[in-house]
């Protein structure tokens, strides 16, 4: 493989190693680079997650205020 890239020398052996892992380095960082981190991809969810189509329908905002309605009446319950 040296002789190959004319390289003959033990000098040009480490220079070639020191070069061939700067660039594997290189190349690892941007690859990493390229993609989105974990914490990136769990706020994309965790942001989209009331806009469901059940979350905007009528019927669901129905029975939300009913459960709210319930909810008041056992709460005024307990302070008297």
């Amino acid at each position: 493989m040296w002789l190959e890239q004319g390289i003959t020398t033990v000098e040009g052996t480490r220079q070639e190693r020191i070069a061939f892992r700067t660039k594997r380095q290189l190349q690892k960082k941007q690859k990493k680079a390229a993609w989105p981190s974990k914490k990136d991809v769990v706020l994309g969810w965790f942001e989209k997650r009331g806009q469901s189509v059940i979350s905007n329908s009528p019927a669901f905002s129905t029975a939300l205020l009913n459960i709210s309605e319930v909810m008041l009446k056992y709460q005024s319950r307990m302070v008297q």
